[in-house]
Order: structure tokens, then sequence, then C-alpha cells
């Protein structure tokens, strides 16, 4: 045992720091009394992207990087896997992989084309692929284009799309016309 970690406090924790991949986490270590600390463990098995940008399962970025499918318009390719070292180059082709693959699409800033939306598939943008995926509100993420840029079309269950920019195409075809940012139907 340690001297700070005994039978007389077990389940006292304390604060550790666990080194990742990409960058450093706030884990806990936990007394279990006389045997001790416990191994800096993360805050949570899950991570979902979140607008405060934590890393709770401490693999090193906000989201879970085995549930990620990555999107980098800058140093992606569509032949690649869509792995955090592979990124695929188009937000499209993320997203209808990630609908094959079950997973999350996470876009590094950049602008990219519109997009039909797949059910179930979350978009998270906010990344910076050339800051090992670090995600923050300054990493302007852009679709742009098309009326409508986003399409939602027979979405029948919960998916996102967040910290994304959309930018419709102006309506065209005369007077009356309609254009839309994100359509959802």
């Amino acid at each position: 045992g340690a001297c700070d970690c005994n039978a007389i406090n077990a389940g006292l924790t304390k604060p550790c720091t666990i080194p990742t991949p990409y960058s450093t986490c706030s884990g806990v270590l936990t007394c279990q009394g006389d045997s001790g600390w416990t191994a800096c463990t993360p805050p949570s098995s899950t991570d979902k992207p979140d607008d405060q940008y934590v890393d709770s399962n401490c693999d090193g970025i906000d989201g879970d990087l085995a549930h990620g499918l990555f999107v980098d318009c800058v140093s992606g390719s569509d032949n690649n896997p869509g792995t955090i070292d592979k990124p695929v180059a188009t937000l499209q082709h993320g997203i209808d992989a990630a609908a094959v693959l079950h997973k999350d699409v996470y876009a590094s800033k950049c602008t990219y084309a519109p997009v039909h939306m797949a059910a179930g598939v979350n978009v998270y943008g906010g990344y910076d692929a050339a800051n090992k995926w670090q995600r923050a509100a300054g990493n302007v993420t852009t679709i742009s284009g098309g009326n409508p840029a986003v399409d939602f079309q027979n979405i029948g269950v919960e998916t996102h799309l967040e910290l994304f920019t959309v930018q419709g195409a102006d309506a065209s075809g005369g007077a009356g016309k309609s254009a839309y940012g994100v359509r959802v139907v």
C-alpha cells in the first residue's frame, strides 16, 4: 500500500494524467484500500464529441477514435480507409462509408461540397487534421453550395450534424424560387 491509500480511505480518488497518441488526458486514480491505487483510468469508457471538446475516454481526440471515420479534404483520398492516419477526402464519401460501417464521421476544417445525410450517421465538424485531430470552435468546417447544401431525407433515427457552417446556393430559375441551406424532409 501507499501512505496516502489504505483501508481507512478506500474509494478516495485523485487526478492523474494519461498520455495518448495525440495529446494528454485527465484521468483518475482510485484508492483500493490496502492494495493501493488503481492504474490511471479515463473518466469515461465512451466519448461522443461535445461542445467542451473533452477527450472523455482518453484515446487522444474528442470523440471515439475506434468509432470514427475521418475526413480531410487537404490530406485525404477517397481511396483511403477513413482512419485517423488515412482519412477520406470528401464528406459525402465519408457519410456513405460510415453508413455501411456504423460509424460517426469526424471532419477536419475545410470547405466541403453539399451532402445527403444518412440515417443514424452523426457528422461532426471542427477537427484539425494538421493538429492531431484536435477539435475547437475556431476550426471552421463548412458545407457550401447546392440547393440544399445539406439534405436530410427519410431520417427516422437520431442523426447529428454539429459544428458546421452551412452555406446553400442562391435560388435559381426566376422569381419565387426557394433556396435551402439545410432541408429536412
